[in-house]
């Protein structure tokens, strides 16, 4: 029995079969306790939203094992399936996908609140009026429709429609990545604020190293589908081991010259962990790149 809230272990996914196959994600394994904010950071296609999927039960595992509370999140049937589906809640990268347009924001917090049965009107309007208060937003709002408010306003709605189910972990898959840089520090915020009030855990995607830093507890650094680094946030941000987190963390400071820096592709692509070194330190040092 583990004491973690969720151990993936040695996760596969893939999509499609026999030589079209593509493996997504490669003999995933990590940890995340509870209270926790674990970073997931890669770049685009690296396999860190496949990751996130099939930890929520969206996409099926190729291989490995998921526990949560020390039960496979994949076992269970029925009533005892949806109860363990509802402890795993996700928010996506585009709150319009999840919120319907013709709804309320009213309506959209009651839908999860009728489903799951949660007492009568009177008891569910008391419950919506907690979750506006823990993102932040004014009462008014729940009389509008998603198209009157801000994007970040939205995204909040998206969180406390998930928290409406009562989760015990919490996934946000690139959830900041189409807000303006205040509102990504607002929620950054919200997000602690959440996980100090409520104590869950939260998995969050990212393939910003600047917004991880800030946010995250632990990091796990995935390239191609594969877990390079893993630990702490502030041991991994001082004193990176793999080339890649260097790289990353390069762009971070100057995404223009890391991105276009051949030497140091090429040395990545290689697996040259010496002149990859080499080509971060050299890019480093630029003076453009730390004013």
């Amino acid at each position: 029995m583990t004491s973690a809230l969720l151990d993936v272990q040695d996760l596969d996914i893939v999509y499609g079969k026999g030589r079209g196959a593509h493996r997504a994600v490669k003999a995933a394994s990590f940890q995340i306790q509870r209270g926790e904010i674990l970073a997931v950071v890669g770049e685009s296609g690296c396999g860190k939203s496949s990751l996130a999927r099939g930890v929520a039960g969206i996409l099926q595992p190729a291989a490995g094992r998921i526990l949560l509370d020390g039960a496979p999140l994949g076992g269970a049937r029925g009533r005892a399936a949806s109860v363990a589906r509802r402890a795993v809640q996700m928010v996506f990268q585009d709150p319009d996908a999840s919120l319907n347009p013709n709804h309320t924001i009213g309506a959209i917090l009651d839908e999860p609140l009728i489903v799951t049965g949660f007492g009568d009107a009177a008891a569910r309007r008391a419950r919506i009026e907690e979750l506006m208060a823990l993102v932040r937003l004014d009462l008014a709002l729940l009389e509008r429709r998603p198209r009157a408010l801000s994007g970040g306003q939205k995204q909040r709605v998206a969180i406390a429609r998930a928290l409406a189910m009562s989760p015990r972990l919490l996934i946000a898959d690139e959830a900041l990545s189409a807000l303006d840089l205040t509102a990504q520090a607002r929620m950054a915020t919200l997000f602690h604020d959440i996980r100090d009030r409520l104590g869950i855990a939260i998995l969050f995607i990212s393939h910003d190293m600047r917004m991880v830093a800030q946010l995250a507890d632990t990091v796990c650094v995935i390239r191609d589908g594969e877990i390079v680094e893993h630990g702490p946030t502030r041991e991994i941000m001082a004193a990176p081991r793999s080339p890649y987190t260097r790289l990353l963390l390069a762009a971070a400071l100057d995404p223009k010259a890391a991105l276009g820096d051949p030497d140091l592709l090429d040395a990545l692509a290689s697996g040259e962990s010496e002149k990859a070194d080499m080509a971060v330190a050299r890019l480093l040092a630029r003076p453009e790149s730390v004013a």
